[in-house]
């Protein structure tokens, strides 16, 4: 079941965060999809625009391990400030 959540980053913009078990959605205060994680990998985006359409800062497309999900909350507090909740990591690695 997908949940959908408002946070905020620590630079106190408004965030969307989906989550299903499985994989994990963080979309920007525009609608744009700034980061996932999912079984077969993680994409981390710049901010869409016109001029970039979203380009990657750190993609991955081979199955993911638990290492891979720390590196995925950290890159998106390292580029967007965004804390990951604990209530978001995917099932298999709790």
């Amino acid at each position: 079941m997908l949940t959908t959540k408002t946070i905020r980053s620590r630079r106190g913009d408004a965030t969307q965060l989906s989550y299903d078990g499985d994989a994990v959605w963080v979309c920007n205060s525009a609608g744009y999809t700034i980061g996932r994680f999912g079984k077969r990998g993680i994409d981390v985006h710049q901010p869409a625009t016109a001029a970039n359409c979203g380009e990657c800062l750190h993609c991955t497309h081979a199955p993911t391990d638990l290492g891979d999900w720390m590196k995925f909350i950290e890159l998106m507090d390292t580029h967007y400030g965004v804390v990951i909740p604990m209530y978001a990591t995917p099932t298999r690695f709790t």
